[in-house]
């Protein structure tokens, strides 16, 4: 069972794990994947489902490792781009959160190869950002406000420009709706970043700190250099 997600940077604990390779396997996994799309005919009334079937694969590796004082431990890597054999120098690098004793790999490196790779996207799924919400309640005014301000700029136009006789018809009226709509929307959702970040920049505002996300994999990098240098300087010593 994974632990909670990591909340805060104090909360965030990088491991490494080194030694030597015993046994290794590697199997190649099929995923199927499958997505339904609906059509109606206005004319029958008949609706038309058509479904798509896709795969994908993935290589997933298991090496067995011993560490350096005899003790044993299991590992897996998926889509890792290399491989292990017995006798290979090994480490991987875990992230879990401080009472996590169940961490996850993240990270592994093949020493005796030179070969190295970091998961990034498993490093991001296992952290929880917190919610901006001073640009949240920005996106939540500017996403109401938008269509309200694209309806009435647009009627304004459109007035300026028909005759006080004529009246707008039911297809103007709806084809109006709809641009407020999806411009006042996607740009009621943009909005408030140029405004947050105009802010920023006149330090209206303090600037934000940098994410949690990007610290936890700097920590990572971090121990990937040091297992690097740690298993270079052992290589290298006197027996």
């Amino acid at each position: 069972m994974r632990s909670a997600k990591i909340e805060s940077l104090e909360d965030a604990r990088v491991t490494v794990r080194t030694g030597t390779v015993l046994d290794s396997q590697t199997s190649q996994r099929t995923h199927l994947h499958a997505r339904t799309t609906s059509r109606g005919d206005i004319g029958t009334g008949h609706v038309h489902s058509d479904t798509v079937v896709s795969s994908s694969a993935s290589e997933l590796t298991r090496f067995f490792v011993q560490e350096d004082g005899g003790r044993e431990f299991e590992a897996n890597a998926t889509n890792a781009g290399f491989g292990f054999r017995s006798g290979h120098r090994v480490s991987v690098v875990y992230v879990g959160t401080q009472q996590d004793n169940d961490p996850n790999p993240v990270g592994v490196i093949n020493h005796s190869t030179g070969a190295s790779r970091i998961f990034e996207n498993d490093v991001k799924r296992q952290i929880s950002e917190p919610t901006n919400w001073l640009l949240m309640l920005l996106v939540l005014i500017t996403m109401v406000a938008g269509p309200v301000v694209v309806w009435n700029v647009w009627s304004a136009i459109s007035d300026s420009m028909r005759p006080e006789w004529q009246d707008a018809d039911l297809g103007e009226l709806f084809f109006k709706f709809l641009t407020a709509m999806v411009v006042g929307v996607l740009g009621g959702m943009a909005l408030p970043n140029v405004i947050y970040g105009l802010a920023v920049t006149m330090r209206l505002l303090p600037k934000p700190r940098p994410s949690i996300t990007s610290q936890v994999l700097d920590q990572v990098k971090q121990a990937k250099a040091d297992a690097i240098k740690t298993e270079d300087a052992r290589a290298t010593s006197p027996a």
